[in-house]
């Protein structure tokens, strides 16, 4: 990730020439960009609100040195927890997990967090690796339907009561979903 960071604030590049620049895959060079994006989204909005002393959001100075706009930035990126829920394409054993094809996989901040056929189980292990989210935005992707997507929604929502949820149609191919919890 620290690599491609310091990539990108050097030159403008395409996925394809980060790839071949840092000898990572293609679909890894996804992986990372989506998670930059989703990052970079919440280190946005808490850059531009704050909330007031009387409990109103107001839009925060963005005349800051960007210094300090950089610090705030990373500063909100601590507080954001990335999982994205794919497939195992094979039967496989990773750090003494057995994993089938076709279970749901689920990576929190990249590392492996639990493998299942269920997806009332995935909601379980997702809520319990973020109990203090406030605000949870799940993109689902393409091979998911939209009714199985407000489902799992409401399965996740009900067990992180206290978090703000939102669903969107994030079109991505491969991840079912893609979660950022603050």
């Amino acid at each position: 990730r620290k690599a491609i960071l310091r990539l990108l604030r050097r030159e403008n590049l395409s996925r394809i020439e980060i790839a071949r620049r840092t000898g990572l895959s293609r679909a890894a060079i996804s992986l990372i960009a989506e998670e930059l994006l989703r990052e970079g989204k919440e280190a946005v909005v808490s850059l531009t609100f704050e909330v007031g002393s009387a409990e109103e959001e107001r839009l925060k100075d963005l005349e800051l040195e960007p210094e300090v706009n950089e610090a705030e930035m990373l500063e909100a990126i601590q507080r954001v927890s990335s999982v994205s829920v794919t497939y195992a394409a094979r039967d496989s054993v990773f750090d003494g997990l057995e994993i089938r094809a076709g279970q749901y996989l689920a990576l929190l901040d990249g590392k492996l967090l639990c493998c299942t056929d269920s997806l009332e189980e995935l909601a379980d292990k997702i809520a319990a690796s973020v109990p203090q989210a406030e605000l949870v935005s799940l993109f689902y992707g393409q091979d998911v339907a939209q009714e199985q997507a407000e489902a799992f929604s409401a399965s996740l929502g009900s067990r992180l009561p206290e978090a703000e949820l939102s669903l969107v149609d994030g079109g991505q191919p491969v991840y079912y979903f893609l979660i950022s919890a603050e």
